[in-house]
C-alpha cells in the first residue's frame, strides 16, 4: 500500500479521500502491531517492542524521504505521532523521528509543529537536537505557532527546550532576534507555572554566570524586561525571594556553582553566603526571643483554633534557622517553645507539625519533618504519640519526594520509638487534652489503643512505606484497604492477618475524629477525599462518623473560610466537595442534601451539593426522591421575587442537566400554576368559554405565583421536558394539552413570551407523538388530544415558529388521532391557503409538504367513506390553496402544489385545478406557462383525461344552466362570459403544444399503434377533437374564442403523425370559411413538417398535398393565408423534393407564373422567392424548365427592391439568393442576356446603398459567377456590361472590376491567355474612363476622389491579370497601350490624350510599384515617351499637371527598382538627367519640389557612378547661378537632399562645388543664404569637420 501511495504522489495525484484512506488503515496498523507484539514476560515484550519498531519505522523513513508531496508528508507526522503514543521510545529515537520531521518540511510547517509538539512529551530530557532547534528559531512567527498548537497539545517540554536552546545561543553570541523570541516565548503563557518556574531559574542561573565572565551580556536585560512584564514578573519575584530564603544549598545555587563558577570560586561563594545567611538567622532568632519575652503564653496547642499568637514569630525565625543546626538549637531551647520535659513538650511537636502541615516552601517543611524525627530519636519512651498519625499521613502525600522520604524515616522511628515503650499500659497519650486546644474539641477524639497503634506501625505504615515514597496518591490506597479490609479493598500490598472488623472501625473513628476536629483545612481535605472512598466498617458508615464535619461546614462563615483556604492554598470548592462526598445514599443523607438546598442562598456548600447531584441522579435515588429533589430545585432555582442570581442561576442549570423520567415531569406538570384563572371572566367571549369548558385541568392557581412567577416557572418546566427523552411517553399529553390551552386563554396578558411558550409546548407534544408512531389508536387516550386548542393556537399565534410546529404537530396528529385532528381540518386547511404558502423559506415549505402528505389524503378518504360530496369538498380544499397562489414563492410552487395534487389523486381532480387557477388569474400568462409546466409532471393518459375534462367543463359552462361550472367557473369583477372563457381557452392550445406530450402520442401511434396505451391515446384525442369542434360551434359569435379554438385544434392535430393529418387538413381548407383560421392551420401544418422527416409515409400525402396548398393560393384573397400556403410548399420541396423532383416541379410550376411571381404584396413574391430557391437547390436541373419563366419577374423584383421610394431589402436579398442558387445549382441556366440583366441589376444595386445585409447578398451573387460561370462567358458579359456599370456610377465599377479580378486569379495562365484579346480591349476601354468622366457631355459626373478608388480598383484588376501574362502578350499589349494614349481623338475632346496618358501612367505606376525588379525591363520602353510627356507638360494646365506627377512616381518606382541599369546608360542618363534638371525652373514658378526633387535623387542613387554623379551636379550648380533666386532656391534644396541622401559618394564632389558654396553664402536672397546655411551645416555633420577654412 505504501509503495502505491508513494507512486500516486509522485504523479500528483495526491486525492485527499485517498490519503485520508491510508492514513486511517496505516495507524490502526501501528496500533494493532505494538498489541501483537506485547507479551506478558519481560525479555519477550522487549524483544516485541524492538521488532515492531524496526518494522514500522523502515515505512516511516522511506515516508519523510519523499519530496513534492506535501499531503503525503502530513499523513507521516500522524504515523510518528501513533508510534510515540504507542511505544515507550527512548530519548535518542524520538530525537532522531524530530530531525527527520524538520528536514524538508517546508509546505506542512503547521502539521511538522503539532507533530513536534507530541514528540517533546515524551522526551525524558528537554534539550532539542541542534537540528531542529535551528529548524525553529528560522521560523518568523514561531511564537504564533506554539500559540495555534497550543490550542490542539500541550507545549510545554517543546517550548522549554526552546528557551534552552535560545538562552545557550545567547551565552555564546548576542542576537537582539534571539532575546525577543525568548521574551515572547515566555509571555504567551505557553507552559504552565512549573516549566515556566523551571525556565525562570535556568535563566537566572546563566545570567549569573555569565555576569561573572562578561558584564554586557544580554541576558541581564532579558532579565530586566520579564521583571517588569506583567506575565513574568510575580512568578521571578517569587523566585528571588525563595533564593534570598536559602542560605545553604538551595538547588538553584548549586546549580550556579556547578555550572557557572571554577570550583574554588564556588566553595569560596557558598561560604560567604552561608556566613550571611546565619548572620541573618542569628538576627531573627534575637528579635523572636525578645519579641517573645513581653508575650503571656497560655496556648497548649499550635493545632488550636485560633492558632496561638506566637506562631508567627517562631514561624520566621524556623524559617531562617532551619538551614543551621546551632540556630535550631537555640530556638528550640527558647522557653516558648520548650515547656515541660523533653518528651512531654507537646507544644513544641504541635508546632513543628504546624509548619510541615502548612504552606512554606519544601526545604522548611523538610526541615520540620527531620527537627520532630530528631525530636522523637533523642527523647525516651512514655508517651504515646498517636496524634501525629494522621499529620503523618497527610505528609506522605506531599508531592515533594524529598517530603516524602523525610516523613519515611519519621514513620521508622516512631516505629522505634513505639518498641522502646515496652510497657505500653502505662504510656501517656501526648495532647490528649489539648491536642486542639483546651476545652470540648479535643475530648471527642477517638483515641486508638497502644496495642493498634503497634499494629498499624508493623502492618500497614512501615511495610507500606517503601510504596507511599513513591506516588503521593498511594498512601490513600494503603489507608482505604486497611478500612476496608483484603475482601473489599484492592490486592494488599502488606503481609499479614487481615484486620478485624473492630478494629477497622476503631481506625475509621480515630481519623473521622481528627478530620472533623483538625484546623488544619489542607490535613482535612486530605483526610476527607481518602475517608469519602470508603462507604461503611461494619455498622458503622461513613456518613455517621463524619455527619458533624457537614454540621459545622454549614455553620462556618463564608468569607472567614474563603480566607482560610486562600492561607491554606485549597480551593474551597474542593472542600466543600469533600464534605459534601460523605453523604450516601440513605434517607439521612438525603434529608442532609435537602436543608443544604433549601438553605439560604448563596451557601458554601451549593455548587457542591449540585455536583453531587448531577453525579448521583441516575444511580442513587428512587423515582419518589428524584420527583421531590426536582421540586426542591425548580423552587429553589426560580424565586418568588427579585432577579435571579447566580447560585439559584446554577440550581436551574443543574436542573436542566438531569434525565428526569416521566413521573418526575408528570409531578412538575400537575404541580404548575395556571395562568388564566387569575383573568377576569371570559363569558363574553364565545370560544374563550369553549376553550376553558373543554380543559380538564384540575390544578388552581398558587397565591404565591403571580403571572410572572407563574410564566418563568411553566417555561422552564417546558425547556426540561423538552431536553429530556419524552419520546413515546403519551401520559404527559393531557398536561401539555392544559397548558396551550392555558396559554391561549392568557395570551393576552402574556405578551411577548407567547410564542415562545407555545413553540416549547407544541415542540414537546411533537417529540411524544413521533415517539408514539408505533402505538396504536386504541394504545392512547384519545381525550388527551385537543385538536381545537392546537389549531387556534395555529391561527392565532404571533410567532412563526409556532406555527410550523404546530402544523408539524397536526401533520403527525393526524395518523394517530384521525376523527380528532378531522373535525378540524378546513380550518388548518384555510390557514394554510392565506398564511403558510406565501412563506418563502425552506421550513414552511417542508411544513406544508408535510401537512399535504398526511393530512389530505385521510381527508380525502374520510369523504370517499362518508356521504359529503367529493366534488364540492375538493373544490372547496383548492379554492383555498389556490388562494395563496400569488404569495407563493416562485420556486417553491411547483413543488407544493404537485404535493397536493398527489395527496388528493391527480386523475380526477387535475383539471380543477387548472381551471380554478386560470380563472383565479385570468391576466397572468405567466400562469398558463406554470399550468402547461404543471401538467408535464404527470403522465401522457393523466394529461389527455384532464385535458378531457378540462374541456367538458368549459363546455358546460357555455351552456344557459350549467350543472357544475357555476361552483368552479366564477368570472372576475370586470371580466365577461366570453373573456373569462376565451383565457381558460388558452391553456388548450399550450399544453397540446408540449413537446414531450407530443414525442409520447406520437410514439404511441406510430410505434406501438396496437397496443391498449396507444388505442387509450387515440380515443382520447378523437374526443378532444369532437369536445374542440362542439365548443367553436356553440361559440362561433365569439370571434376571440374561434380562433383560439382554432389554435386549439391546431395544436391537437400537431399529435397525430403527419400521413393521417393531411386528409384532414385538406379537408378543413375546404370547409373552414375563416382565412385567418385556415391561415393558423398551415402554419402549424408547416411546423409540423419540421418533425416529419422521420416519417417514412410522409411523402405522398405531403405531396398530393401540394394541390390543395397551390389552390388555396389562387383563391385566397389574405396575404396572410398565400404567405402561409407558400411557407408549407417551402417545408414540403425541402423534405421530399430530392425524393421526387420531377413530380413536384411539374406540381408547383404555378407558382413562377406572375400570379406569384408578379404579385402586388411584396411578402407574396419574397415566399415565391424563396420556395423557388428551395426548388433548385433540392430538384436542381429538373427546375431549369421554370427559370426562363421567372426569372423575368425576379429581375422585375430586384428592379422593384433597389427603386428609390419602395426599397425592400427582404425582397432583394430573396431575388439574390434564388439567381446564386441557380448559378450555384444550374450555373449554365443564366447565359448571354439573362447574365446581362443579372449583372446590370447587380450594379443597380450596389448603386442604390441598399446596406449591409443587402451588399452581403449581392456580393455572394457575384462570386457565384465568378466560381460557376464559364470565363469566356463571363468576360464577354462583363465587356458588354462596362458602359453600364461606368453609368451605375463608382461602386458599380468597384464590383465590376472586382468580379473580373476574382475570375482571374481563379483561372489558369492558360485560360487568361486565351481571353487575354478580349481581356485587354476591356481594359483599355476601362484605362479610358478618366477621358470620358471629364467628357462635357457626360451629365453625371465622378469626383476625384472617386475616380482615384475607380482607377485603383482597374489598375488592381489589371494586375492581375498581368500575373498571369508571359512577356510575349503583354509586351505588345504595352505598345498598344501607349499608341492608345497617343492616338488622336476627336477635335471636340483637346484633353482626351491627356486622361487617357494619366491613366496608362497610374495603371503604369502600379505594375512598377507592384511587381517591381521583374518589370523594369519595359522602362527603356517607356523612357522617351517619359522625356517627352516630361518636356511638353503644360504646368497651367491642371490635367496637364496631374499627368506630370503621375509620370514622375512612376519614373522614381522605374529607378527604384532599377536591377538592370537602364538609367546607367549613359544616353538615358543624360537624357533624363538634363530633362530633370532642366525641370527645376518650372518647379521654381510652381509648387511642384515635392515630386521633382526626389525623382533627381532616386536617378543619383540608382545610378551611382562619380561620373554620373559630376555629370548631375555640374547641371545642377548651372541653376545655382541663376539670376533667379526661385531658380537658385531649388537647386540649392536639390543639392541638400542629394547631401541627405546619397552621403559621402555625393561629397566627393565637394571641390566642384566649394566656390559656388561660398557664393551662396553671401547671396542676396535670405531664404537662399538661410537654405544654404543648413546644407552647409549638413554638410559638415557628414564629414566631421568645419567647412569654414575650404570656403575662405
Amino acid at each position: 500500500m505504501t509503495r502505491y501511495i508513494v507512486n500516486c504522489c509522485h504523479l500528483n495525484y495526491q486525492h485527499s479521500r485517498l490519503l485520508s484512506f491510508y492514513t486511517t488503515a496505516v495507524s490502526e496498523t501501528i496500533v494493532r502491531t505494538r498489541l501483537d507484539k506485547t507479551s506478558s514476560k519481560l525479555e519477550t515484550h522487549h524483544e516485541g517492542e524492538t521488532d515492531g519498531l524496526t518494522f514500522i519505522t523502515s515505512y516511516l523513513n522511506d515516508l519523510l524521504s519523499q519530496k513534492g508531496a506535501p499531503d503525503l508528508r502530513v499523513a507521516s507526522y500522524v504515523f510518528v505521532t501513533v508510534l510515540a503514543s504507542s511505544y515507550a521510545l527512548d530519548d535518542g529515537l524520538v530525537k532522531t523521528l524530530m530531525e527527520a520531521v524538520v528536514s524538508d518540511w517546508d509546505g506542512s510547517v503547521e502539521a511538522g509543529l503539532l507533530c513536534l509538539a507530541h514528540l517533546a512529551q515524551h522526551l525524558r530530557l528537554t534539550d532539542l537536537p541542534n537540528v531542529v532547534l535551528d529548524a525553529l528559531l528560522k521560523r518568523d512567527g514561531l511564537v504564533d505557532d506554539f500559540v495555534v498548537v497550543k490550542r490542539q497539545c500541550s507545549v510545554d517540554k517543546l517550548v522549554f527546550g526552546t528557551l534552552q536552546g535560545i538562552v545557550a545561543n545567547l551565552c555564546e553570541c548576542q542576537s537582539a532576534r534571539n532575546l525577543s523570541m525568548a521574551r515572547s516565548l515566555l509571555e504567551q503563557h505557553l507552559m504552565d507555572e512549573g516549566f515556566t518556574i523551571k525556565a525562570l531559574e535556568m535563566i537566572l542561573a546563566k545570567t549569573e554566570n555569565v555576569a561573572v565572565r562578561e558584564s554586557n551580556h544580554q541576558l541581564p536585560a532579558l532579565i530586566s524586561q520579564l521583571a517588569i512584564s506583567p506575565a513574568t514578573a510575580t512568578l521571578l519575584q517569587v523566585i528571588r525571594q525563595d533564593v534570598c530564603s536559602k542560605p545553604a544549598g538551595p538547588v538553584l545555587d548549586v546549580e550556579t556553582g556547578r555550572k557557572g563558577l571554577a570550583p574554588q570560586d564556588a566553595f569560596v561563594g557558598e561560604m560567604k553566603r552561608d556566613q550571611k545567611h546565619t548572620e541573618l538567622g542569628l538576627r531573627c532568632l534575637k528579635e523572636t526571643e525578645s519579641r517573645l519575652s513581653t508575650i503571656s503564653i497560655s496556648e497548649e496547642s499550635f493545632l488550636a483554633s485560633p492558632r496561638p499568637s506566637i506562631f508567627k514569630p517562631l514561624r520566621e525565625a524556623f524559617v531562617h534557622a532551619c538551614h543551621d543546626k546551632k540556630l535550631m538549637a537555640q530556638l528550640t531551647a527558647l522557653p516558648a517553645l520548650n515547656r515541660g520535659t523533653a518528651t512531654s513538650n507537646f507544644f513544641y511537636c504541635s508546632f513543628l507539625v504546624s509548619l510541615w502541615c502548612g504552606v512554606d516552601e519544601g526545604s522548611v517543611r523538610k526541615a520540620a519533618i527531620n527537627a520532630m524525627t530528631n525530636h522523637v530519636r533523642s527523647n525516651g519512651p512514655g508517651y504515646d504519640l498517636q496524634f501525629l498519625l494522621p499529620y503523618v499521613l497527610y505528609s506522605l502525600s506531599d508531592t515533594s519526594a524529598r517530603m516524602r522520604t523525610a516523613t519515611a524515616e519519621l514513620i521508622l522511628v516512631l516505629r522505634e520509638y513505639l518498641t522502646r515503650n515496652k510497657d505500653q499500659s502505662q504510656t501517656l497519650l501526648l495532647g490528649q487534652e489539648h491536642v486542639y486546644g483546651l476545652g470540648k474539641t479535643s475530648g471527642h477524639i477517638q483515641w486508638l489503643p497502644s496495642k493498634e497503634i503497634v499494629r498499624l506501625y508493623d502492618l500497614v505504615l512501615v511495610p507500606g512505606i517503601e510504596s507511599c515514597t513513591l506516588h503521593s496518591n498511594n498512601v490513600r490506597d494503603l489507608v482505604v484497604n486497611e478500612l476496608l479490609g483484603k475482601d473489599w479493598g484492592e490486592e494488599s500490598r502488606i503481609s499479614g492477618p487481615s484486620p478485624s472488623i473492630q478494629e477497622r472501625q476503631a481506625v475509621l473513628g480515630f481519623l473521622c475524629s481528627h478530620a472533623i476536629h483538625t484546623p488544619l483545612l489542607n490535613v482535612k481535605l486530605f483526610l476527607l477525599q481518602t475517608l469519602n472512598k470508603v462507604r461503611a466498617v461494619g455498622k458503622i458508615t461513613r456518613m455517621t462518623a463524619l455527619s458533624p464535619a457537614i454540621a459545622a461546614l454549614t455553620k462556618a462563615h463564608g468569607p472567614t473560610l474563603l480566607e482560610a483556604c486562600g492561607e491554606a492554598h485549597i480551593n474551597l470548592g474542593d472542600l466543600a466537595e469533600a464534605h459534601l462526598g460523605i453523604l450516601g445514599t440513605d434517607a439521612e443523607s438525603t434529608s442532609i442534601l435537602q436543608e443544604i438546598l433549601d438553605g439560604p442562598l448563596p451557601s458554601i456548600l451549593t455548587e457542591g451539593a449540585l455536583q453531587l447531584i448531577r453525579k448521583r441522579w441516575s444511580s442513587a435515588w428512587p423515582p419518589g426522591v428524584q420527583t421531590t429533589l426536582a421540586k426542591l430545585l425548580l423552587r429553589k432555582g426560580l424565586p418568588p421575587d427579585g432577579p435571579i442570581h447566580t447560585s439559584q442561576s446554577q440550581i436551574l442549570e443543574t436542573l436542566a442537566s438531569l434525565s428526569l423520567s416521566p413521573v418526575t415531569l408528570l409531578a412538575l406538570l400537575d404541580d404548575l400554576p395556571v395562568i388564566a384563572s387569575s383573568l377576569p371572566s371570559s363569558g363574553s367571549n364565545p370560544k374563550r368559554r369553549r376553550l376553558a369548558l373543554s380543559s380538564s385541568k384540575t390544578r388552581g392557581s398558587s397565591p404565591e405565583y403571580d403571572t410572572g412567577r407563574s410564566i418563568r416557572v411553566i417555561i422552564v418546566v417546558l425547556e426540561l421536558i423538552e431536553g429530556c427523552h419524552t419520546a413515546g411517553h403519551t401520559e404527559l399529553l393531557r398536561g401539555l394539552f392544559d397548558i396551550l390551552s392555558d396559554l391561549q386563554l392568557a395570551r393576552d396578558q402574556i405578551g411577548g413570551s407567547l410564542g415562545y411558550m407555545q413553540v416549547l409546548t407544541i415542540n414537546c407534544v411533537l417529540t411524544i407523538i413521533q415517539g408514539a408512531s408505533n402505538l396504536s389508536t386504541g394504545q392512547i387516550d384519545q381525550s388527551a388530544v385537543r385538536a381545537e386548542v392546537l389549531v387556534d393556537c395555529i391561527k392565532t399565534t404571533p410567532s412563526h415558529q409556532a406555527r410550523n410546529t404546530g402544523l408539524l404537530l397536526v401533520s403527525a396528529l393526524t395518523p394517530i388521532a384521525p376523527k380528532t385532528m378531522l373535525n378540524s381540518v378546513m380550518p388548518i386547511f384555510a390557514f394554510l391557503g392565506s398564511d403558510m404558502l406565501p412563506q418563502q423559506d425552506d421550513f414552511s415549505r417542508h411544513v406544508v409538504k408535510q401537512i399535504i402528505g398526511t393530512l389530505v389524503p385521510r381527508y380525502v378518504q374520510s369523504l370517499d367513506r362518508g356521504k359529503f360530496s367529493l366534488d364540492s369538498h375538493v373544490v372547496e380544499l383548492l379554492l383555498n390553496f389556490v388562494a395563496a397562489f400569488e404569495h407563493v414563492p416562485e420556486q417553491q410552487r411547483m413543488d407544493i402544489y404537485t404535493s397536493l395534487l398527489d395527496s388528493i389523486r391527480p386523475t380526477p381532480c387535475l383539471h380543477l385545478f387548472i381551471a380554478i387557477l386560470l380563472n383565479k388569474f385570468p391576466r397572468g400568462r405567466r400562469i398558463v406557462r406554470f399550468a402547461v409546466n404543471f401538467c408535464k409532471q404527470y403522465s401522457i393518459q393523466i394529461r389527455l383525461t384532464a385535458i378531457r375534462s378540462y374541456l367538458s367543463l368549459l363546455s358546460d359552462a357555455t351552456k344557459a344552466k350549467p350543472a357544475f361550472a357555476t361552483q368552479i367557473l366564477r368570472p372576475e369583477a370586470g371580466h365577461t362570459r366570453d373573456e373569462c372563457l376565451v383565457h381558460l381557452f388558452s391553456f388548450i392550445p399550450a399544453v397540446l403544444a408540449c413537446q414531450d406530450l407530443i414525442d409520447e402520442v406520437r410514439h404511441l401511434l406510430l410505434d406501438d399503434y396496437g397496443a391498449d396505451a396507444a388505442s387509450t391515446a387515440r380515443n382520447l384525442c378523437e374526443e378532444i377533437l369532437s369536445q374542440i369542434l362542439n365548443l367553436m360551434e356553440a361559440c362561433g359569435i365569439a370571434r376571440r374564442l374561434n380562433v383560439a379554438g382554432s389554435q386549439a385544434l391546431t395544436a391537437l392535430l400537431s399529435l397525430l403523425p403527419i400521413a393521417a393529418t393531411t386528409d384532414i387538413y385538406e379537408k378543413l381548407l375546404k370547409h373552414v370559411g375563416n382565412d385567418q383560421v385556415r391561415e393558423l392551420m398551415l402554419r402549424s401544418f408547416k411546423d409540423r413538417l419540421d418533425d416529419a422527416s422521420g416519417e417514412r409515409s410522409a411523402q405522398t400525402p405531403c405531396v398530393k398535398f401540394l394541390r390543395s396548398l397551390i389552390s388555396a393560393i389562387e383563391d385566397a384573397s389574405e396575404v396572410a393565408l398565400k404567405v402561409a400556403a407558400l411557407n408549407a410548399i417551402d417545408s414540403i420541396i425541402e423534405l421530399f423534393g430530392r425524393r421526387d423532383p420531377e413530380g413536384i416541379v411539374q406540381l408547383i410550376a404555378p407558382i413562377a407564373a406572375p400570379v406569384c411571381m408578379r404579385a402586388s404584396n411584396s411578402d407574396v413574391r419574397v415566399a415565391t422567392l424563396v420556395c423557388l430557391t428551395t426548388l433548385i437547390e433540392t430538384t436542381g436541373e429538373a427546375s431549369v424548365p421554370l427559370i426562363p419563366l421567372a426569372f423575368g419577374g425576379a429581375v422585375d423584383n430586384m428592379a422593384d427592391s433597389v427603386a428609390p421610394g419602395s426599397r425592400n431589402h427582404t425582397l432583394h436579398n430573396a431575388t439574390q439568393s434564388w439567381m446564386a442558387s441557380i448559378l450555384l445549382h444550374v450555373p449554365w441556366g443564366i447565359t448571354g442576356p439573362s447574365l446581362d440583366r443579372l449583372l446590370i441589376a447587380s450594379y443597380t444595386s450596389a448603386s442604390s446603398h441598399m446596406g449591409a445585409e443587402c451588399e452581403q447578398a449581392r456580393v455572394n451573387t457575384l462570386d457565384t459567377i465568378a466560381h460557376h460561370v464559364g470565363p469566356g462567358e463571363a468576360f464577354r458579359a462583363l465587356t458588354r456590361t462596362w458602359e453600364q456599370a461606368m453609368k451605375d456610377g463608382p461602386l458599380a465599377v468597384k464590383e465590376h472590376m472586382r468580379l473580373i479580378q476574382l475570375i482571374v486569379e481563379r483561372q489558369s495562365k492558360s485560360v487568361i491567355l486565351r481571353e487575354w484579346k478580349n481581356l485587354g480591349d476591356l481594359f483599355l476601354e476601362a484605362f479610358d474612363l478618366r477621358r470620358i468622366q471629364s467628357s462635357p457631355r457626360v451629365s453625371s459626373k465622378y469626383n476625384d476622389s472617386e475616380l482615384d478608388e475607380s482607377e485603383a480598383m482597374i489598375s488592381n484588376a489589371a494586375i492581375a491579370t498581368t500575373l498571369k501574362l508571359n512577356d510575349a502578350a503583354f509586351r505588345p499589349f504595352l505598345g498598344r497601350a501607349v499608341r492608345w494614349a497617343h492616338a488622336s481623338l476627336t477635335p471636340d475632346d483637346p484633353k482626351g490624350s491627356c486622361d487617357r496618358q494619366t491613366a496608362l501612367y497610374t495603371f503604369l505606376h502600379t505594375l512598377f510599384t507592384s511587381l517591381k525588379s521583374i518589370v523594369t525591363s519595359y522602362a527603356g520602353f517607356l523612357v522617351d515617351d517619359m522625356v517627352a510627356i516630361i518636356e511638353n507638360a503644360r504646368h497651367d494646365d491642371n490635367e496637364s499637371v496631374v499627368l506630370w506627377r503621375r509620370v514622375m512616381q512612376t519614373l522614381r518606382a522605374m529607378m527604384e527598382h532599377d536591377q538592370d541599369g537602364i538609367f546607367r546608360r549613359p544616353t538615358h542618363f543624360t537624357l533624363m538627367a538634363s530633362t530633370l534638371v532642366s525641370q527645376i525652373f518650372v518647379a521654381a514658378q510652381s509648387d511642384l519640389h515635392a515630386e521633382l526633387i526626389p525623382t533627381v535623387v532616386q536617378l543619383a542613387i540608382t545610378t551611382d557612378s562619380l561620373t554620373h554623379h559630376r555629370e548631375l551636379n555640374s547641371l545642377l550648380m548651372k541653376h545655382t547661378q541663376s539670376e533667379h533666386s526661385s531658380i537658385r532656391l531649388a537647386s540649392v534644396q536639390c543639392e541638400r537632399a542629394l547631401t541627405d541622401q546619397v552621403g559621402k559618394e555625393w561629397l566627393d564632389l565637394l571641390p566642384e562645388m566649394l566656390p559656388i558654396l561660398s557664393e551662396l553664402q553671401e547671396d542676396d536672397d535670405e531664404l537662399v543664404e538661410k537654405e544654404t546655411s543648413w546644407w552647409i551645416q549638413r554638410i559638415e555633420e557628414i564629414l566631421g569637420e568645419r567647412l569654414d577654412p575650404m570656403l575662405q
